[in-house]
Order: C-alpha cells, then sequence, then structure tokens
C-alpha cells in the first residue's frame, strides 16, 4: 500500500482573497446574533423569573390577608344582620357562629339562629312557667320563661322571633342569674329591664 501512494501528489488548494473576504464577512454576520442571543439569556430570563415571583407573592398576600381577617369580616357581617341596645355593661361576643352577651365574662344571655324543630325541642323541655304571645313587638315573638335553678341561671327568659314569610327563628334568650342582676330590685324587675332590651332587637 506504501509504494502505490509513494510517487503519487495530491493537489494544493488555496483559498483567492475574494474567498477568504466572504469567509470573513459570514462569521462577522454570525458574531451580532451571538451576542444578541447571550444578551437577551442574561437579561430577559432574570425579568421573567421576577415576574413570576412577584405574581407568586401577591397570590399567598391574597390568600394571608383572607385567612387572617376571614373571621373578622364574618364577624361584621353577622352583627350587622341585626340591632339591640344592651345597657352599660354588658358586651356581646360572638362564640361558634352564635352571639353572646357576657357581664365580666359572664354569659348573661345571647342571639342564635334556630328553625321550627329546634324550637319545638325547647318547648317541650320541663320548666316553663310562662308562655305568651307577644304583640308589642315588630315581628311576630313567642316568649317562653323557663325557672332552670341551675348554676349559671335561675330564670332563664327566650324571645323567639320570627319575621313573617321566613323559616329562620331568632332565639334571644337571657339569663337571671340572681335578683338585680340587670339592675331591677328583684327578679320582677329585672324581667322588666330584659323585656325593654328584647322589644330594642331589630333585624336588618
Amino acid at each position: 500500500m506504501k509504494d502505490t501512494y509513494q510517487n503519487k501528489s495530491f493537489p494544493r488548494f488555496q483559498l483567492s482573497e475574494s474567498q477568504k473576504t466572504r469567509i470573513a464577512n459570514q462569521i462577522r454576520l454570525n458574531e451580532p446574533f451571538k451576542v444578541t442571543r447571550n444578551f437577551s439569556n442574561r437579561f430577559i430570563m432574570p425579568f421573567l423569573s421576577g415576574v413570576v415571583i412577584l405574581l407568586l407573592a401577591i397570590a399567598i398576600g391574597t390568600y394571608s390577608y383572607h385567612s387572617i381577617f376571614e373571621k373578622d369580616l364574618e364577624l361584621v357581617d353577622s352583627v350587622s344582620s341585626f340591632n339591640i341596645d344592651l345597657p352599660k355593661g354588658i358586651d356581646i361576643e360572638e362564640q361558634d357562629g352564635n352571639h353572646v352577651f357576657l357581664i365580666n365574662g359572664t354569659e348573661v344571655g345571647g342571639v342564635k339562629k334556630i328553625n321550627n324543630e329546634i324550637k319545638q325541642e325547647l318547648l317541650s323541655q320541663p320548666g316553663i312557667f310562662e308562655n305568651d304571645v307577644l304583640d308589642d313587638f315588630q315581628e311576630p315573638t313567642q316568649r317562653v320563661l323557663f325557672h332552670v335553678k341551675q348554676m349559671h341561671a335561675i330564670q332563664t327568659v327566650h324571645y323567639l322571633i320570627q319575621p313573617n314569610d321566613q323559616e329562620v327563628i331568632y332565639d334571644l334568650y337571657f339569663h337571671a342569674i340572681n335578683p338585680g342582676y340587670f339592675g331591677g330590685s328583684d327578679f320582677e324587675e329585672d324581667l322588666k329591664v330584659i323585656h325593654e332590651i328584647a322589644k330594642s332587637f331589630n333585624i336588618k
């Protein structure tokens, strides 16, 4: 094999000046593309990353806001569904979706929404002392007085207020813990005070 190609000569190719110039121009034309591509990778990708991070921050912030303030917003909405004139010293607090009246942290009454089935269960309990339908309230109202004689109360009075054409019943109740607890001289006077408070109850 060596003898076969020993005396052979191969042609040599040389580029002309025009060919060299054309190749050089092509190389120059490709360089801006590379620079532009590098510029895009260097600046556009970080910009897009920043936009994604910003959108994530907004989403997380919105979720956190609603998580933190949702309960407060619900409380405001539910309290704003009715008005009641409570004497000074009686606070109102939301507990498990209901509203409780407190004097120095002790429950003395409250408001909760019930249906007719729960109303009938309430009326079937022992200890009912009075059961009257009232005509001096803005909405159809039934007043029920219980002698409970328990640790939290001696008497409990319920005002079952049911707006016309509605299934919901507002159970407005008060606990008489001892005589004069609501400012009267005895239980009878306290019941009169409670009655005036109940008459101020207004559904919005």
